[in-house]
């Protein structure tokens, strides 16, 4: 691959959130951005150089989009594999290729991924109908979570399971489309790594994050996890391992359930930059955004390193008029808004995330949760 001259262009497939913080990255770095997105006033299409709108199965908007990407790489899992396919069909350069979305885009397929490469995850099942989960569900036991195998984010398509009267949700998701059936496991904690691998095979990653959810939906990313360095190192250790032994290009968040030092168990993976990586926007060298961008153009990654403790809190829909109020008190610690420019604040949609710097996280996590929830003194 030729090194991107300056004013060269990087296409983006996706006009959310992660698109338009690693296009401000682009943009910094000297490049021209382009946005590939279904939706018009897309959040990256704001910063943008070139918008071009259009179904992702559009050929004619897709050769378009090609023409003026020197390089491209995509914000979120979902974009279809035919996609990709095309593109590369007619001389795109995509270094992440279709590999690490075939995996993610399909629950089971990525259990079983995981599992083939040696690593662990929650015992499951796959079910292709109800009447494969009623010949399963007794012997496998309550309490379980039932997952679609296609498109479920922050708690949307699953349900958890606590005894056979719930039978009846279950049905109506396997109507829908082939499940995974998760035993309900007890953990101590949940962490998430972000790993990076270059096109030079070059691998580096961020800090342990340890992650608190609410509703199945993340609500706070502190760094660094609240572990021993021996389990820290583990963790980072296992997450190395199988982004190596994947052979993926470009960002890899894993989310792991922790039980103990000889259990850490895979939960999900997601081939781009994660919700609890935007810590490192701050408090980190180099942030995800950076990396990712360095990965699929062969740049070196450097040396990278946490500059600060760090508590990352989630702004839904429902907190944006707190948050608003509160974007003009005075704080005694340093406190970053992202707004992310989404037209309308939905309840528990991302719209946001607050970055707070410190060395006392009980306090950081304190602080959080009042900016977004009332009107701070």
């Amino acid at each position: 691959m030729q090194p991107l001259l300056f004013n060269q262009t990087i296409g983006i497939l996706g006009g959310g959130q992660l698109g338009k913080m690693m296009g401000m990255v682009v943009k910094r770095m000297g490049f021209q951005l382009a946005i590939f997105e279904e939706q018009e006033n897309s959040p990256a299409a704001q910063i943008a150089d070139f918008s071009i709108v259009g179904h992702f199965t559009d050929k004619n908007q897709l050769k378009k989009f090609a023409k003026i990407s020197n390089i491209i790489t995509y914000e979120f899992e979902n974009i279809p594999i035919e996609t990709i396919e095309y593109l590369k069909s007619i001389g795109a350069n995509i270094p992440q290729g279709t590999k690490p979305l075939q995996v993610a885009q399909n629950r089971a397929d990525e259990k079983k991924f995981i599992n083939d490469l040696k690593f662990k995850t929650v015992p499951y099942i796959y079910l292709k109908n109800y009447q494969e989960f009623l010949l399963q569900i007794k012997q496998f036991g309550y309490p379980a979570i039932l997952k679609t195998c296609r498109m479920g984010y922050d708690g949307k398509g699953q349900i958890t399971l606590h005894a056979a009267k719930d039978n009846l949700k279950a049905q109506k998701l396997l109507n829908e489309q082939p499940c995974v059936l998760e035993k309900k496991i007890s953990f101590q904690k949940e962490f998430s790594v972000l790993c990076f691998r270059s096109i030079l095979g070059e691998t580096t990653c961020l800090p342990v994050v340890e992650n608190i959810h609410h509703n199945s939906i993340l609500h706070q990313s502190i760094v660094p996890a609240q572990i021993s360095k021996k389990t820290s190192a583990i963790i980072e250790k296992i997450a190395t391992d199988f982004v190596k032994k994947a052979q993926f290009i470009g960002t890899i968040a894993i989310e792991f359930f922790y039980i103990d030092d000889e259990n850490i168990l895979f939960n999900e993976i997601a081939p781009r930059p994660h919700n609890s990586g935007h810590f490192s926007i701050e408090a980190c060298l180099q942030s995800q955004f950076e990396l990712h961008i360095k990965s699929i153009m062969g740049i070196p990654f450097g040396k990278n390193s946490l500059v600060s403790t760090v508590v990352m809190t989630n702004i839904l829909g429902q907190h944006i008029p707190f948050v608003q109020n509160n974007l003009y008190k005075k704080y005694n610690y340093p406190v970053y808004f992202h707004v992310y420019g989404k037209k309308e604040a939905k309840e528990n949609r991302k719209m946001g995330h607050i970055t707070i710097l410190g060395q006392q996280i009980n306090k950081l996590q304190k602080l959080g949760n009042e900016i977004i929830s009332k009107n701070v003194k």
